[in-house]
């Protein structure tokens, strides 16, 4: 638990005969991470060729296309987003589609077949596509119908003939006088505008010869001036109008139908498609293995990486499925190559707060892995920073609602809501001793005295500033004795002594200084000699292997304890906070009785908005508090992460339950 899993490099050997079930088997354990034949131990690597590329892949790019453009069809219209809150705690899930675990050719039979059913779904976006495009003509003639509705003429004069050209054009009423000016000064008696105001837009209608045409075409392109264009149409403007409405229904009726069509593709097939895509994919990632393996004439070669919990599994799921037509050999990696693979052995209840080491960095192969220390020292941080029972109840029920909802559906939903439920019992258990629900409630509103307390930071931070500093030293030195415990395992004896072993000197000699320096408590002379000879011993060997820098040494240490104060300043912050919004809701709701309802409101407001920011804040420094200041005195970090061969499947099942 306190180190990453045991890994063992396996060199396993499948019969040629057996090779696609041997390979699936490894898939479905989904326990080894393949080493590509290029990093195979030399030995090895110089017997064994690269296996060569299946022409089956091929078709399988081929097939997955056309399921993806499938997919892109029916997602053009996707149904309406449903409620954030909604899906956030109660989400959609979808029931796993049954998949055969046939061949790959009966698998790309069965997506033929479906295919011919669903790639209707292509035409109807083209058809849907036209009939988009024809209602955006629609609309934009009937608009320019609407305004010629005040000139009644014959649609079908526009445009040109043989001798006249007609326009129609719109602008605003001021700027219309002045086209229509130009127009007669240019064109002269040539020239025929009849113009009508249809509410603030002027709209006119132009006949010249054609003689006349560029000049008036130059005029109509002015600035504020829009042409309407109106081709094909015959009838006066109202009739043509009321045709055009026409139109516009039976296209939107046509396209109401087509996406009804659609519609029914998708709730009947989409599911099935994707199931056979995925598991598509599954058989594609097989193929491309082989690739990655070494071959012999009889023999397929796979080497990798798997936790030493997982070998069992290995063994036995390979056995079955080439019925016993393998080999396996074990070998133990050098503990130090960057190569080894990480992936963590933590309890189901520990899991989650993996999350919190990776954010860091994922731990190395041969180093601790601090997600035990994490998870409770986390947890106790928040608790204290936030300390408020009230906002804990929240959080917890917030957390718990995520965890039964979205997290049932998403590995870091689940994993991020478990961590925020933890979050917050941990705020009802140090708020219920520093006497926190939403702020001062019951005394101030009720006159009565919250159980269990046993410090409140408001009355007094000296007490809750001494318990900041003592969690720190506690936590810091934490940190050093899990840095001197790697350096001796690996017989780093210089670094136990010179970069842990002072600070064990400096910091009870130092203690033990200040204590009769400010007459704490007495100190003997032998005492007092021993703690002078070890602060001075402890400082000289900083001194030694710093050089100048370890004046830097001294005041990082200093300023590392220092900021555990930040403990004391969230939990003041909460509080004060808190009870501000209370005061502020008392005042209001004493007013008078009409505003009783204000003051519910100043209450609430004040109290979410207290409750998010001093979350986001407790969050924020426990977490900082374990990578500077804890992290900082052992751990780097920098592994690789575990990516094992594996079937993920979302949307498929096999048809034998697995």
């Amino acid at each position: 638990m306190f180190y990453p899993a045991r890994m063992y490099r396996v060199t396993l050997g499948i019969d040629n005969t057996r090779r696609s079930a041997g390979i699936g088997a490894l898939h479905e354990t989904g326990m080894l991470e393949v080493i590509p034949l290029r990093e195979f131990d030399p030995p090895l690597q110089d017997h064994l060729e690269a296996g060569e590329r299946d022409l089956l892949a091929d078709r399988c790019a081929e097939y997955r296309v056309r399921l993806d453009r499938v997919l892109e069809a029916l997602y053009e219209f996707p149904p309406s987003p449903g409620n954030f809150l909604k899906e956030l705690v109660s989400p959609r899930g979808h029931e796993k589609y049954p998949v055969t675990a046939g061949t790959l050719a009966e698998l790309l039979q069965e997506i033929d077949s479906i295919l011919n059913t669903t790639e209707r779904a292509l035409e109807i976006r083209a058809l849907l596509m036209e009939k988009d495009e024809r209602l955006g003509e629609s609309f934009r003639v009937r608009s320019d119908l609407e305004l010629l509705q005040v000139i009644p003429f014959d649609l079908s004069a526009l445009g040109e003939s043989r001798f006249l050209s007609i326009y129609a054009a719109s602008a605003g009423t001021e700027t219309a006088g002045g086209v229509i000016a130009r127009l007669a000064e240019t064109c002269g008696d040539e020239i025929y505008v009849d113009s009508r105001e249809s509410g603030d837009v002027t709209v006119f209608v132009v006949a010249c010869i054609s003689e006349e045409k560029e000049a008036v075409e130059s005029i109509l392109q002015s600035p504020g001036i829009t042409p309407i264009r109106i081709e094909a149409r015959q009838g006066l403007p109202g009739e043509v109008l009321k045709a055009t409405d026409e139109e516009i229904s039976q296209l939107k009726a046509e396209r109401d139908s087509l996406q009804e069509e659609l519609a029914a593709l998708r709730r009947e097939h989409e599911t099935h498609i994707l199931a056979l895509r995925e598991e598509l994919l599954i058989r594609r990632e097989e193929l491309d293995l082989v690739t990655r393996c070494g071959v012999t004439g009889e023999v397929t070669v796979i080497q990798g990486f798997v936790p030493a919990s997982a070998l069992t599994q290995i063994r036995a799921g390979v056995g079955e499925a080439t019925e016993e037509h393998h080999f396996v050999s074990v070998q133990e990696p050098d503990p130090e190559d960057s190569s080894v693979p990480v992936h963590y052995e933590n309890p189901p209840f520990l899991a989650p707060f993996e999350y919190l080491t990776t954010m860091f960095a994922r731990p190395r192969y041969d180093e601790i892995d601090p997600t035990p220390f994490v998870a409770p020292i986390f947890l106790i941080f928040f608790g204290l920073m936030l300390g408020d029972a009230g906002y804990g109840i929240l959080i917890a029920l917030v957390g718990y609602l995520i965890y039964r909802g979205a997290g049932r559906v998403s590995t870091t939903m689940r994993d991020l809501s478990y961590i925020l439920t933890l979050c917050g019992i941990s705020a009802i258990i140090f708020g219920a001793i520093q006497g926190g629900w939403f702020g001062d409630v019951p005394q101030r509103f009720f006159g009565m005295t919250p159980p269990f307390v046993l410090i409140e930071p408001l009355k007094d931070p000296i007490a809750f500033f001494q318990i900041s500093l003592i969690l720190g030293i506690v936590h810091i030195n934490l940190g050093l004795l899990l840095a001197f415990y790697q350096n001796f395992r690996k017989k780093r004896y210089r670094a136990c002594i010179f970069d842990q072993g002072i600070w064990y000197i400096l910091q009870p000699s130092a203690g033990v200084l200040l204590a009769e320096f400010f007459g704490w408590a007495p100190v003997h002379p032998w005492l007092h000699f021993l703690a002078l000879a070890g602060a001075a011993l402890s400082i000289a060997m900083i001194f030694y292997t710093r050089g100048p820098m370890g004046f830097f040494s001294l005041t990082g240490f200093l300023g590392d304890w220092l900021s555990y104060v930040r403990i004391l300043a969230l939990a003041l912050a909460t509080g004060g906070i808190a009870m501000t919004v209370n005061i502020l809701a008392q005042i209001v709701g004493n007013a008078g009785p009409l505003l009783l309802v204000p003051a519910i409101i100043v209450f609430l407001g004040g109290q979410a908005f207290n409750v998010v920011i001093q979350a986001l804040g407790g969050v924020i420094h426990a977490i900082r508090l374990q990578y500077i200041e804890f992290f900082g005195k052992f751990y780097q970090g920098g592994g690789k992460a575990f990516t094992p061969f594996r079937v993920e499947r979302m949307y498929s099942r096999r048809g034998d339950g697995q």
